[in-house]
């Protein structure tokens, strides 16, 4: 049967559509989701959709629909469309009758079946010169190239809508696919040039399709092959139709990233080395740190050791991500495809990791350098918060507190004094005077396993308390 709308009317009542806010909605106002497949080919150097030479043309589109797409998007080349060239028959050898056609003549009837079967169609402009696309390295990411200039590119785009206009069900035009930076230029979005912005380059081309066809769709790419429209929310494209843009994203941002950095930074070999020893290292590291733990009695750490330690790490995460993030930069900067995105997403990282190993760094050593100040008193308020709060100082117990001027001997060898009177409410045990890191952790241990004192503090033999 017919392909459906979401209210149950078959698509082709449904037309023209248009757009309201993020949807597509046909006549009756319903929404239309464009559940699309890509059907690759045509736009290559074998002139024809892929498949024909293993099934006939009418049993592929029925497949399409069986799946439940309900449009189908047909990439096609600038060369095809000027030349009309042969189609090989090997290429088509499961159609008899397209033996020694032309492309149109193939294309014609591919269009012809979708849409007699109920489905939508979307000719996408894939390319000016037939063969595989996309590639950074490839001039094809502009929508100009050497041999089809700017104005072919758009005559092309005008001629395809009125040769299907009397066809309801092709009810787009994809203006481009894929465009992204050549070379030294980097494109942009709503600057003006002609020669890099891509929003005006649309708008033009949109208007041309526009004025042949007022009812199309104008599909429109991002940028950086069509990972980014963030610059559409303050420059949106705007056509002499209203409700006619539909905007087109591609997630391609990893493998763009990644086959970027594979030719420029490391091989997939050393990438794949380096990984596992990204795995490794820290997993050994891991394992190493829990049977020191064990060894020493499964300690509990004080919070002035976790806060330092904590910053410490954080800092060498954060320099590490830092290091990535600078990689990054010079990779895509060096490299046609995503400058944009580099500008926008990469920079921003590189300068919140500075950031991120700054604040860490001077956090680790604020708590480090607090471990050699000795008493805070009550007359210091702000002093004792800072010290409690990152766990250097506790409040002791009535039993445990010493009045001051009635202290041991070997709490004023300690100079632990109070700065000109009222009651020391804590004080820092005296192993932190000039702290050392290992000294300093065996005396923690120490003085946790000994009830809360410190051994330093502790009754030595054959001595009595002054």
């Amino acid at each position: 049967g017919p392909v459906l709308s979401s209210s149950g009317r078959p698509l082709r009542d449904e037309m023209p559509l248009r757009t309201d806010g993020r949807f597509v909605v046909g006549k009756s106002g319903e929404r239309v989701k464009l559940a699309c497949v890509n059907w690759y080919g045509a736009h290559s150097d074998t002139f024809a959709v892929g498949g024909l030479e293993k099934q006939p043309l009418s049993s592929i589109v029925a497949t399409i629909a069986e799946l439940g797409f309900n449009c189908v998007r047909l990439p096609y080349s600038t060369e095809a469309q000027l030349y009309n060239p042969v189609v090989e028959a090997r290429f088509v050898r499961s159609n008899p009758d397209f033996a020694g056609k032309r492309f149109y003549d193939v294309f014609d009837a591919v269009v012809e079946e979708l849409t007699g079967a109920g489905l939508m169609v979307i000719p996408n402009n894939q390319n000016h010169k037939a063969g595989w696309c996309c590639y950074y390295l490839q001039d094809e990411g502009l929508w100009y190239v050497p041999g089809y200039t700017s104005e072919m590119w758009i005559d092309g785009l005008v001629n395809m809508t009125r040769r299907y206009r009397g066809n309801p069900l092709v009810v787009g035009m994809d203006l481009r696919n894929e465009v992204h930076d050549y070379k030294g230029l980097v494109l942009t979005w709503g600057s003006g040039d002609p020669k890099s912005d891509w929003a005006l380059a649309a708008t033009e081309a949109g208007n041309a399709v526009l004025a042949e066809n007022p009812s199309m769709l104008i599909v429109v790419n991002g940028l950086c092959f069509g990972n980014d429209l963030r610059a559409v929310r303050h420059h949106p494209i705007k056509l002499s139709v209203n409700h006619r843009v539909i905007y087109e994203a591609h997630n391609y941002l990893e493998f763009n990233f990644w086959q970027a950095f594979s030719e420029v930074v490391f091989s997939w070999a050393k990438m794949r080395l380096i990984t596992g020893l990204v795995f490794v290292v820290p997993v050994l590291t891991l394992a190493f740190l829990g049977a020191t733990w064990r060894l020493l009695g499964h300690p509990k750490p004080p919070r002035r050791t976790l806060s330092t330690t904590s910053g410490f790490w954080l800092f060498a995460y954060a320099l590490l991500a830092t290091a990535g993030c600078v990689a990054a930069d010079w990779a895509l900067r060096g490299l046609p495809g995503c400058g944009y995105w580099a500008n926008r997403d990469v920079r921003p990282a590189m300068f919140s990791c500075i950031a991120t190993a700054c604040t860490s760094l001077l956090f680790a050593l604020w708590v480090a350098c607090l471990f050699r100040l000795t008493p805070c008193s009550r007359r210091t308020p702000w002093l004792w918060r800072c010290h409690r709060a990152v766990g250097l100082i506790e409040r002791r117990d009535s039993e445990r507190a010493e009045p001051v001027g009635d202290t041991t001997s070997e709490d004023s060898d300690d100079d632990e004094e109070d700065d000109g009177g009222g009651d020391v409410l804590a004080t820092l045990p005296s192993h932190h005077t000039g702290f050392h890191p290992w000294k300093g952790f065996k005396a923690e241990l120490d003085e946790s396993r000994s009830g809360g004192r410190p051994q330093d503090h502790a009754q030595r033999p054959g001595e009595a308390a002054s």
